[in-house]
């Protein structure tokens, strides 16, 4: 996951087309907060860059999929999409609250 996050970290602005922004040192440093207080860690959880700037994590249990993005701006997105409309969930957040993403992961639910 660091090993793809060193590569994340070298993106410069325009690497996914005109209008694309790098990911900058506080969305990195909120997503190595967020690993180092995992105890473990896992594959689930690796960074994938988005295009305005942040970095997105997405990952599976049973039926439903998991979404978090650490936005430039400093806010914060989760969702899950289960098996029905019924099941699927949105929070959005102005700031990033490590804690909450760290529930979210563990538990698939937020509060």
């Amino acid at each position: 996951m660091l090993s793809k996050l060193d590569a994340i970290s070298r993106l410069q602005d325009g690497w996914d087309g005109p209008g694309s922004s790098h990911v900058g040192p506080p969305i990195l440093e909120a997503y190595r907060y967020l690993v180092s207080r995992l105890s473990a860690p896992s594959a689930d959880l690796e960074p994938m860059p988005t295009p305005s700037g942040g970095i997105r994590m997405e990952w599976d249990r049973g039926d439903t999929n998991y979404v978090v993005e650490l936005e430039p701006g400093g806010g914060m997105f989760l969702c899950s999409i289960g098996p029905t409309p019924d099941d699927d969930f949105e929070f959005e957040a102005e700031r990033v609250d490590i804690n909450t993403v760290i529930d979210f992961y563990v538990s698939g639910v937020v509060g």
